[in-house]
């Protein structure tokens, strides 16, 4: 090192100070010095190192010409930068410089330069011409940390000759690289659709229809259109991003253009890196192709790396002269969509609407479970045919497809609304019977689609399976019959063959026609109306006409009755004619014809007899028509004496209602409302008023169980008077109650009161519900004031103490105690201990016993009863006290007269 300063220091000594440049010794000039030294070319890395600087110096003298001459100072001095930097470590380290650290070590100037960064670009240009200069294979840029470093293994330099492979590209190229990219990035797995051109076949959901539509997507130049056949609903375009001249849109209202203008250099240059890797594969060596390959790969992965940061914001949607709208403005599906989803959901959006206008009648399959697409179309179709073949069997699928054509309700096949059969129908109505409509009249082949062909109906554009479903159901209903190209005719007895038909049989039949012998539509008019159900399918099987016959002399035993019991004359109900006089007479003519049509019917037992039905499909419309009517006379019938019921009830509960009261005038209201429901026979109307008299019947429901259960008492008191029924009081109180000495009276009201206690019925709600009355009547009972079980414990215990003490005075009196000395021994033993609450009297033995003693005592005392009736005599006038005693007074001698005053006893009559 000291070595090479002095040698350095030797050079400049002699010379003058720079005025354009610092005039410093750098690390670059070292390296002249050391190729000077001999003992150096010894050591076999530094010879490396020497031979490659020699070639670089060497190809920068051929390749520097013109006004590059002026930078050959420049280029070798970064080369012998370059040189001294690998030589600080091992050379497969590959260290280098950056072009900052380059124009600050080698103190680079230039008397153009102002800033840094002007010095750092011209250093940088320098190192790209000199990797240019060597193609790379002794000096090249080290991509990840931007070094410029020499290539002492030399040979081919796989990531140069990309890059200047990548440089000298034509923008078509590089977008033929972007559209390779986007068809990788997005998942097409399809081939392009027309050789030559990134144009593929696609299919996108039509969301209010739950079905997809076909079309295409193109990658490039929208004007490339018309190389797409045949012409189907979308074009989604992926715009060209090098190309300027191929980026017109047309914005017509099929089309749907992504650009991606807006995305990042880095990204273009990563793509066309990795359009030049693939060209390059293309053309290599075997040998060398596998580095290629992974190049191929290593930019495609960068590549996606920048797409997918910004795809969401950089992606433009044009859609014809609508603003354009960022990608991710879009209401896109849950994370972990794939991006041709995202993509897909977009144009989906966009193209509802046009899908409409397109084929305005096109049906919408809303109860299909999963969008029908050309993956599981031939699932559905397959459960179409299995539907038809055999209707009243579930199948999703097949119910699905059917609604959407209108051929299906509730249960069974029809095509009474379904726009499709009828259209058909009135094609084959305006041809004689037996005349055809071919094929070619039904359908019709999209120009241009010869190569796959695509057919459509004619009449509302809809895909020619969809119409052969249609075919299908009006052969299931013996509308039609078809023949197909094989020459097989498929009709209403061997559905099963449908399931044998491969998809080109539904455009490549031949015609279609009215079926010969049985008339099927009236027998299945016929069959559907009387029996139910289409049995038309099943005229080979004997019930079937078991079944026809027994529901057709069943109909006719209706019309009887009815003509005999219901339509002799009108049927007036509330004051209302439910049907009239005049009406009566019609009905009765209408069901008389339909009586005798059923009688008729009744003789067809056998497939050969129902060949010569004479019946026409408006003859049998007709009786039809009868059998709904007399229907509906039942109905209206039926309705009136149901509403007549329901007024009867409420009628009947407005007896046991206080007048004047709410209830009853809610109640009289709603009743009185009945002719005016019965005029109308609204069907509204009808169902308010029904709702109004059950509100009406639950309100006196609820009013008459509240005062039910107000009268009555619940199990908890039910249990406490049973307990009162077995209590001592009430068994002494019933003993002692046939003293003379007692006032029965009270006993007997006390008893009236208790006896009026009743436990509530638990079924008394459920009856109520059939009849206003539950053996209760609130008027009669229900506002008495009644006790409860406790206050009618109380007032017991009452009576009982009360008529105890009673007797203890009697005993207690003169008379009764001579009396008492007079008893033998054992009876004046019980009552004096019964006088000093020694004996206690608590059962029907001791009351008894009691009583017996009590009767002797009272022998010959006479008991006199003042009654309220006989006082009211000597009562005539307003008294004064004294007047009222004396009145009083009057009255016990009048009633004592005659009487030993001694023996007398005086008591109330209740």
């Amino acid at each position: 090192m000291l070595k090479t300063l002095s040698a350095q220091f030797a050079i400049i000594s002699e010379q003058d100070i720079p005025t354009d440049n610092p005039g410093l010794i750098t690390y670059d000039q070292y390296w002249e010095q050391m190729m000077a030294d001999a003992g150096l070319m010894s050591i076999p890395d530094f010879k490396s190192v020497a031979d490659t600087v020699k070639i670089v110096h060497d190809k920068i003298e051929s390749n520097f010409e013109g006004v590059r001459a002026k930078q050959i100072s420049l280029a070798k001095r970064i080369t012998n930068a370059t040189a001294i930097k690998i030589l600080q470590g091992e050379l497969n380290k590959k260290h280098g410089a950056r072009a900052e650290t380059l124009v600050e070590d080698l103190c680079i100037t230039s008397a153009l330069a102002d800033n840094k960064e002007f010095l750092v670009d011209s250093v940088d240009n320098c190192a790209r011409l000199i990797v240019r200069a060597t193609a790379g294979q002794y000096f090249e840029l080290n991509e990840e940390n931007h070094e410029y470093r020499l290539r002492t293994e030399g040979g081919i330099n796989i990531d140069q000759n990309i890059i200047q492979f990548a440089e000298q590209m034509a923008p078509y190229q590089k977008d033929e690289a972007f559209f390779r990219f986007m068809v990788e990035v997005l998942g097409i797995e399809a081939n392009p659709y027309r050789s030559g051109f990134q144009i593929y076949k696609h299919e996108i959901e039509w969301r209010s229809h739950k079905i997809t539509r076909d079309g295409y997507i193109f990658l490039g130049n929208p004007n490339e259109k018309s190389t797409t056949h045949p012409k189907q609903y979308f074009y989604m375009i992926v715009m060209p991003i090098f190309q300027e001249d191929k980026k017109t849109r047309n914005n017509e209202e099929d089309e749907v253009y992504f650009v991606l203008d807006t995305i990042s250099d880095d990204f273009k240059t990563q793509v066309s890196n990795y359009g030049a890797a693939l060209s390059l594969w293309n053309s290599a060596d075997t040998a060398i192709k596998p580095i290629y390959r992974a190049k191929m790969e290593d930019f495609f992965q960068k590549a996606r790396r920048e797409f997918d940061a910004s795809y969401l914001s950089e992606t433009k949607v044009y859609y014809k002269n609508e603003p354009a709208r960022e990608l991710r403005s879009f209401q896109l599906p849950e994370q972990g969509a794939s991006r041709l989803e995202l993509f897909n959901s977009v144009a989906s959006a966009i193209f509802n609407e046009q899908f409409k206008e397109q084929t305005p009648h096109h049906p919408v399959f809303n109860m299909a479970r999963q969008t029908i697409n050309s993956g599981n179309l031939d699932r559905y179709l397959r459960g179409t045919i299995a539907k038809i073949i055999r209707p009243t069997e579930s199948n999703q699928d097949g119910e699905a497809i059917l609604s959407g054509l209108g051929c299906y309700r509730a249960g069974e096949l029809v095509v009474d609304e379904s726009i499709y059969a009828i259209s058909i129908l009135n094609l084959m109505n305006t041809r004689e019977t037996q005349m055809v409509v071919n094929q070619n009249e039904i359908l019709e082949l999209l120009p241009n689609s010869d190569r796959e062909p695509v057919w459509r109906s004619k009449d509302y554009r809809i895909d020619a399976s969809f119409e052969f479903m249609v075919l299908s159901v009006l052969v299931a209903l013996g509308e039609c019959e078809i023949k197909l190209n094989s020459g097989e005719i498929l009709n209403a007895s061997n559905l099963d063959k449908l399931r044998n038909l491969q998809a080109d049989d539904y455009f490549n039949f031949a015609f279609i026609k009215r079926p010969k012998g049985v008339n099927l539509p009236v027998i299945r008019a016929i069959t559907k109306s009387f029996c139910g159900k289409d049995l038309s399918n099943r005229l080979d099987q004997q019930d079937t006409y078991v079944l026809l016959v027994n529901e057709a002399k069943k109909l006719a035993a209706e019309c009887a009755t009815m003509v005999a019991q219901k339509l002799q004359g009108p049927t007036n109900i509330a004051g209302v004619d439910i049907i009239s006089e005049g009406e009566a007479l019609s009905l009765r003519n209408g069901i008389t014809a339909l009586k005798g049509f059923c009688d008729q019917l009744a003789t067809y037992t056998s497939e050969a007899k129902i060949k010569n039905m004479p019946f026409d499909l408006p003859t049998v419309n007709k009786m039809i028509e009868r059998k709904t009517e007399m229907e509906a006379v039942k109905d209206k019938l039926n309705l009136a004496k149901e509403l007549e019921a329901k007024v009867s009830y409420l009628t009947q509960a407005k007896l046991y209602i206080p007048a004047d009261t709410g209830l009853s005038r809610n109640i009289d209201a709603t009743i009185q409302s009945l002719p005016k429901i019965l005029a109308a026979q609204a069907g509204a109307e009808v169902e308010n008023y029904k709702t109004e008299l059950e509100a009406s019947k639950q309100q006196y429901i609820s009013w008459y169980l509240k005062r039910y259960k107000e009268y009555c008492i619940n199990e908890i008191d039910e249990s406490k008077r049973v307990e009162i029924l077995n209590s001592a009081e009430y068994v002494v109180c019933e003993k002692l109650m046939q003293s003379p000495l007692l006032n029965a009276t009270l006993w007997q009201n006390w008893r009236l009161k208790f006896s009026k206690l009743r436990k509530a019925d638990s079924n008394v709600e459920t009856t109520l519900q059939t009849t206003p009355y539950a053996n209760f009547n609130p008027l009669t009972v229900g506002d008495q004031e009644m006790k409860n079980v406790r206050e009618l414990g109380v007032e017991l215990s009452d009576i009982y103490e009360i008529w105890i003490r009673s007797l203890k005075e009697f005993i207690n009196t003169e008379g009764a105690q001579t009396a008492l000395k007079l008893m033998d021994e054992g009876g004046q033993n019980f009552l004096n201990r019964f006088v000093n609450g020694m004996e206690i009297i608590r059962d029907g033995y001791s009351a008894q016993v009691l009583l017996e003693l009590i009767n002797i005592l009272s022998d010959g005392f006479e008991k006199i009863e003042i009654k309220q009736d006989e006082m009211s005599k000597y009562f005539t006038h307003p008294m004064t006290i004294e007047e009222a005693k004396g009145a009083f007074e009057l009255y016990i001698e009048r009633m004592s007269k005659g009487k030993d005053r001694s023996k007398v006893r005086i008591i109330l009559h209740g």
